[in-house]
């Protein structure tokens, strides 16, 4: 019965594992920056984005933050099998200048050209903004990697509406000599319409995305004790 119990508990944590995967939009940049998603299919040496929210599904007055995690295909078929976290302890250079949430209100989706209603930085290395208390920078003046990982930083906030937010990440990374600049920014926007900031979803293949921020129901409600 233990045993069986353990194949449960290791098939469910996989299920777990697979579900919050495929709740992360995914982008590809190619060598050198100027060039991403669709301009980066079945080409080698490209930096992959893994975005969304650190803590999913994601609930309005909840703790939470933009979870990015960082990895590099060296083959042109960008295989899961031959992925490689970007991993400073290895040389590798990660240098994220700042992280901004952007909130377009609580329409159920993004629509293409929409602009902000709200945006404010949730990280800063202080070089070109002022630095923000909650997410410092570490010792070495950059943002702190998630504890136990190599390749997954977070910066939190606490989303206080539901609908439809998007981060805005602008930095620079190094991996195996290939250099990645996207310091003009590269911006995730949650929701089924969300990866239309970069592409239509008619021409991205796989089609990714994240969960936008949604109300918890209340309970009790109307006052009662």
């Amino acid at each position: 019965m233990i045993k069986k119990m353990s194949k449960l508990g290791v098939i469910i944590v996989g299920m777990s594992l697979t579900t919050l995967a495929s709740a992360h939009e995914m982008r590809h940049i190619c060598a050198g920056g100027s060039t991403v998603g669709l301009g980066c299919e079945n080409v080698a040496n490209t930096l992959m984005f893994h975005v969304g929210f650190v803590n999913e599904p994601a609930w309005a007055t909840d703790s939470n933050g933009a979870n990015i995690n960082l990895s590099f295909h060296p083959d042109p078929a960008h295989s899961a099998a031959l992925t490689e976290n970007v991993d400073t302890s290895k040389g590798d250079i990660v240098d994220l200048d700042s992280v901004e949430v952007h909130y377009f209100g609580s329409e159920s989706k993004y629509t293409k050209g929409m602009m902000p209603k709200m945006k404010t930085m949730i990280y800063s290395n202080g070089i070109h903004s002022p630095v923000v208390p909650q997410n410092m920078p570490s010792a070495n003046g950059n943002i702190a990697q998630k504890f136990g990982t190599s390749n997954v930083y977070n910066a939190y906030f606490r989303p206080a509406k539901s609908g439809v937010y998007g981060f805005v990440i602008k930095g620079f990374v190094r991996h195996n000599g290939h250099d990645f600049d996207f310091s003009q920014g590269q911006s995730f926007i949650c929701g089924a319409q969300g990866t239309q900031d970069q592409v239509s979803l008619a021409e991205l293949k796989p089609q990714t995305k994240y969960g936008c921020v949604m109300d918890e129901i209340a309970y009790p409600s109307n006052g009662h004790d």
